[in-house]
C-alpha cells in the first residue's frame, strides 16, 4: 500500500470515528446540557416581552459575525456585474408567521437564478444534519447545539417567494456558509460549505432563467421591499430572542 493510500485510509477512519462519536453523543443523556453553552442567559429569557435595556442574544450584531458577513459580501462582489447583483442585509415580511419579518444576510440575484445565503461565524467542527432542528458545533472543550441555519434559510426562501409571486420565482437556491469552521460534516442532502463551496455552487448554475428585464425587475422589487430601519431591526431581534427562548425550553 502506498503512502498516499495509507493517508487516505487514516482520513476515512477519522471521519468514521467522528460520526460514531456524534451519534453516541446524541443518544446518551449526558449530565451536562449542550444548550447551556449556547443559551447562557436562558433563565433571564422568557417568551414575554424583552426590555430594550437587555437583549441576551445578538444574532449577527457582534463584530465577528459582522466581519464574516463582510467577508462573504466581498467575495460575492467579485462575480460578473452584468449577470449578478448582490444585495446585503435584506429584511422582508415573513411568510412563516413565527416573526413579523425575516432577515437575509445576502441575496444574489442573477440571470441564472436567485441565491439566498445565510452566513455563520461558528468555529470548530460543524455537524450538519438534514431535516434536524439543531446542528452541532464540536470544540476542543465543549459541544454545542444551535438552531439549524438550513431551517432559517427555508424561512428566507419562503419570504422571497411570497414577495416575488409565482411569475418571477423560477429558481431560488439556499446556501449556508461557514467562514471559519475547521471542518463541515454533512449528514444528508444539505447545501452548506465554506466560501469556496459557495462560489462553486453559484458558478455551476449556468442555464439562463431570467430575461434582462426580469432580472432588473427582481433586483428593484427586493431593494424596494427591504426594510432596514432601526425600529424594524430592533423589533426583529426581540422576536427572534423570544422565539429562540421558546425553542430552548
Amino acid at each position: 500500500m502506498t503512502r498516499k493510500k495509507i493517508l487516505h485510509s487514516r482520513d476515512d477512519i477519522m471521519i468514521t470515528s467522528f460520526f460514531i462519536f456524534v451519534r453516541l453523543f446524541r443518544k446518551i443523556n449526558y449530565k451536562f446540557n449542550p444548550f447551556k453553552n449556547v443559551f447562557k442567559n436562558k433563565a433571564s429569557v422568557t417568551s414575554s416581552k424583552i426590555t430594550e435595556t437587555k437583549l441576551p442574544f445578538t444574532f449577527g450584531d457582534n463584530p465577528r459575525s459582522k466581519y464574516c458577513e463582510f467577508l462573504v459580501s466581498r467575495y460575492l462582489n467579485t462575480l460578473n456585474k452584468d449577470y449578478y447583483t448582490v444585495i446585503d442585509n435584506v429584511t422582508l415580511p415573513s411568510a412563516s408567521g413565527n416573526t413579523t419579518n425575516t432577515q437575509i444576510d445576502h441575496v444574489v440575484v442573477s440571470r441564472y437564478g436567485i441565491f439566498c445565503i445565510e452566513t455563520k461565524s461558528h468555529r470548530g467542527w460543524i455537524y450538519c444534519m438534514d431535516d434536524e432542528r439543531s446542528w452541532l458545533q464540536i470544540l476542543p472543550k465543549s459541544c454545542n447545539e444551535f438552531y439549524s441555519p438550513s431551517r432559517q434559510n427555508y424561512a428566507h426562501t419562503n419570504a422571497l417567494k411570497s414577495l416575488l409571486k409565482p411569475r418571477l420565482v423560477n429558481m431560488i437556491i439556499p446556501i449556508v456558509v461557514f467562514t471559519s469552521a475547521d471542518a463541515i460534516i454533512k449528514d444528508g442532502d444539505v447545501n452548506v460549505g465554506n466560501i469556496g463551496y459557495m462560489l462553486r455552487e453559484i458558478d455551476k448554475h449556468k442555464t439562463l432563467t431570467y430575461s434582462r428585464y426580469e432580472y432588473e425587475k427582481i433586483v428593484n422589487i427586493i431593494r424596494c421591499a427591504s426594510k432596514n430601519d432601526t425600529e424594524t431591526a430592533y423589533q426583529h431581534k426581540v422576536e427572534v430572542c423570544n422565539l429562540v427562548a421558546s425553542l430552548s425550553v
